[in-house]
């Protein structure tokens, strides 16, 4: 099965919905999964759904500081899409829009209205834990403009990369486990178990995110736009 690259897609809208469904869906398993080191572990993943309170409006945020946390955030952030200035943070459109539809993500149920404290594991028979549905979401074949492809067969370019034309990608899975990895160190396991409040702390640090907050706007946060601090804020000075 070939590789692809997000800049061998282009602007093909319908490559990049299916990239984006299960990149998400995969950073939303990576999170659960430090979230249950951290508040239990659970058992199981029966136990997870009836316990955990990863709230709906966290989960709509969380790809926002993933995608500026390791060194891959021009290429993540527009991955994730357009983010826009909501009163709980900065959350990317067009996975807000995927998440309101009707049976878009295959292993998760994330609904406000069915669930709002807490994310829903689909099909829990399948997988003993969430390493196990990483794996799934990484191998599942879908069919993109250039062939079938999975997760596994999408690569990045860093930053860094980008910039020095070196011609090194990393695997899409890879960078979104490297990010969540970053939060976890700097964050002292903190930031994904933190409230609401402490999301807002974090994301009043981007000085784009801060203004639009203030002013009660709804406004759209270009990449070009995000300030100081550039590529994170200070995790560290948030304790849950």
């Amino acid at each position: 099965m070939p590789n692809f690259t997000i800049e061998q897609l282009g602007n093909n809208s319908r490559d990049i919905n299916h990239i984006r469904k299960y990149a998400y869906q995969y950073l939303i398993a990576g999170i659960a999964q430090e979230y249950n080191e951290i508040k239990g572990p659970w058992s199981s993943l029966d136990d997870f759904n009836k316990k955990n309170k990863l709230n709906f409006s966290s989960l709509l945020v969380y790809p926002f500081f993933v995608a500026l946390s390791n060194g891959h955030s021009h290429a993540l952030y527009n991955l994730f899409g357009k983010f826009e200035s909501f009163p709980f943070g900065p959350v990317s459109i067009s996975i807000y829009d995927m998440v309101k539809g009707k049976n878009t993500l295959e292993f998760f149920e994330l609904n406000s209205s069915l669930n709002p404290l807490g994310v829903e594991v689909l099909a829990t028979d399948k997988y003993a834990n969430f390493v196990q549905i990483q794996n799934s979401i990484a191998s599942n074949e879908f069919e993109l403009s250039t062939g079938i492809s999975t997760l596994s067969n999408i690569h990045i370019q860093s930053d860094r990369s980008a910039k020095t034309g070196d011609g090194q990608f990393t695997p899409l899975p890879k960078a979104i486990d490297s990010g969540i990895q970053v939060i976890k160190k700097q964050s002292r396991d903190s930031f994904f178990t933190a409230d609401n409040n402490g999301i807002l702390f974090q994301a009043s640090y981007f000085k784009a995110f801060k203004q639009a907050y203030r002013d009660s706007k709804y406004s759209i946060l270009e990449y070009e736009d995000i300030e100081s601090p550039v590529l994170r804020p200070f995790y560290l000075e948030y304790s849950a």
